[in-house]
């Protein structure tokens, strides 16, 4: 739940390691890892796509994708509910 004035744009930002392969499609986030396991993350109670991200966890920057999910708060704030759910089997 995010609170604030009625209109305030908010920006929900979900930073991917650079070997997760990410595309956006019917409406959710489809995502590969290095192992070709598969999951989908999805949204309610903002726009959902992909934006560009940095990676510095192994020392160096390394270009990569985070999942953003952006809106505006209501009268009562703002609701935003989102999962990552697994797709199928590790093959």
């Amino acid at each position: 739940m995010l609170e604030g004035n009625a209109g305030w744009p908010f920006s929900l930002r979900f930073h991917l390691h650079p070997d997760v392969k990410a595309k956006l499609e019917a409406g959710a986030v489809q995502l590969t890892l290095p192992g070709r396991q598969q999951w989908r993350f999805s949204a309610a109670g903002g726009r959902l796509s992909l934006g560009p991200s940095i990676y510095l966890g192994d020392g160096r920057r390394r270009n990569t994708q985070a999942i953003l999910v952006e809106g505006r708060t209501g009268a009562e704030g703002a609701a935003v509910k989102w999962a990552f759910r697994a797709e199928g089997r590790r093959g």
